[in-house]
């Protein structure tokens, strides 16, 4: 029979090294040497095997590691080389074997790094190839939305900008649709993703968009974008630019008008109220002007009780409002349009309930147009500017 001063065991460096026995277990083996005994050498048996596996997987990790690495370094520098051509497919291949061994974040980053060194080498139509079917994977695979996406999505957004014509190469591509297709793809991979939460697509892609195309001084895309993102601030600045190089001196209070509009059929009622007010109150043509109400600014007076009276949801205002400000509406037949989306949101009004003649049976058949503003996938409201050639007069 064993005794306990005839044993002598020490703890094996191997089991240090491998981080198994912990201080506790240490101590209980030291303690309790004869009991365990048994115990202990089967399980020195089984660490022996588990550190040859470790070590083993380990060694697999490094090689794979290491050829993952050196393919990359070759795909770059077949794009140094100018071998386009080569770098795209190969690039597409292993984006495929990725997929295969269901390796989908390796396959999202090599598809990333890939569309990336191939737009900043101006081969717009192999990169924005690789940019799409990246936010296709994004959108098969429903893959969260992550901070580290959203980097990869503007990098590759700044990427796509449109280039000098010279630049573009012999395909000739038209690269701003390119660029509004990876967008609204983008867009809607977000909305996939969480529809409640994001039904036009994620706030924070269409803030990058806004900003980007207004820096690029491309008004419209940008005016587009700002209808999604509460920033009154910076909309109420592009606005005033776009109001100064588009239209017409008597056609600012058309653009505001359009925005209010817009924004109160996407039911942002107190996002359209800050942008009325700073619009107004910092445009050179009303800013010195005491309102609202204004004297002669028959249109802005509108929108301004429209916004107070649709808080309180209140019918017979608003029907009150549409016939005595009827000229004014009229000056722009887009208002009748979404007018009468304004009128089922906010006064429970359907074009059905509405009479057949005046202004409100311009609104009735305004209902199946607006449908077509809501797709998840389409733009989003269309955009147009002020009618130039409306007629500008006092109507006060």
């Amino acid at each position: 029979m064993l005794s306990a001063s005839s044993v002598s065991i020490s703890t094996p460096t191997s089991l240090r090294q491998l981080w198994i026995v912990s201080p506790l277990l240490e101590s209980l083996l030291l303690e309790s040497k004869i009991a365990i005994l048994p115990f202990f050498h089967m399980f020195l048996k089984c660490s022996e095997f588990f550190r040859i596996f470790v070590c083993l997987l380990l060694s697999i990790k490094r090689k794979v590691v290491s050829r993952s690495e050196k393919v990359a370094e070759k795909l770059k520098q077949k794009i140094s080389n100018g071998e386009y051509y080569e770098a795209h497919q190969t690039y597409k291949m292993l984006y495929q074997r990725y997929c295969a061994q269901t390796r989908d974040t390796e396959g999202i980053r090599l598809l990333f790094e890939g569309a990336t060194l191939l737009l900043e080498n101006r081969q717009l139509e192999s990169g924005a190839d690789l940019a799409l079917l990246l936010i296709s994977h994004l959108k098969a695979h429903q893959t969260s939305i992550s901070d580290e996406l959203f980097g990869m999505v503007t990098k590759l957004f700044e990427c796509l900008r449109q280039p000098n014509s010279a630049d573009v190469g012999s395909h000739h591509i038209p690269v701003a649709d390119s660029r509004e297709e990876f967008l609204r793809a983008a867009l809607k991979w977000t909305n996939i993703i969480d529809s409640q939460s994001y039904p036009y697509g994620h706030p924070q892609l269409h803030k990058m968009a806004a900003q980007a195309y207004a820096k690029e001084k491309d008004f419209i895309r940008a005016r587009q974008h700002f209808l999604y993102v509460e920033m009154p601030e910076e909309f109420g600045v592009l606005l005033m630019a776009v109001a100064t190089s588009e239209g017409y001196p008597g056609e600012a209070d058309l653009f505001i008008a359009q925005a209010v509009l817009q924004l109160l059929v996407l039911k942002q009622r107190t996002y359209a109220l800050d942008l009325y007010n700073i619009y107004t109150h910092a445009h050179p043509a009303f800013r010195d002007k005491e309102g609202p109400p204004y004297r002669d600014a028959p249109l802005l007076n509108f929108l301004w009780l429209l916004l107070l009276c649709a808080e309180k949801g209140h019918s017979e205002v608003f029907n009150c409002l549409l016939q005595y400000y009827a000229p004014a509406i009229q000056r722009d037949p887009s208002f009748q349009q979404y007018l009468a989306k304004i009128g089922e949101y906010f006064f429970g009004i359907t074009p059905s309930q509405s009479n057949s003649g005046g202004l409100f049976g311009l609104l009735g058949g305004a209902n199946g147009l607006l449908s077509e503003l809501f797709e998840p996938q389409s733009s989003g409201i269309p955009i147009s500017l002020p009618n130039q050639c409306a007629v500008v007069e006092d109507l006060d």
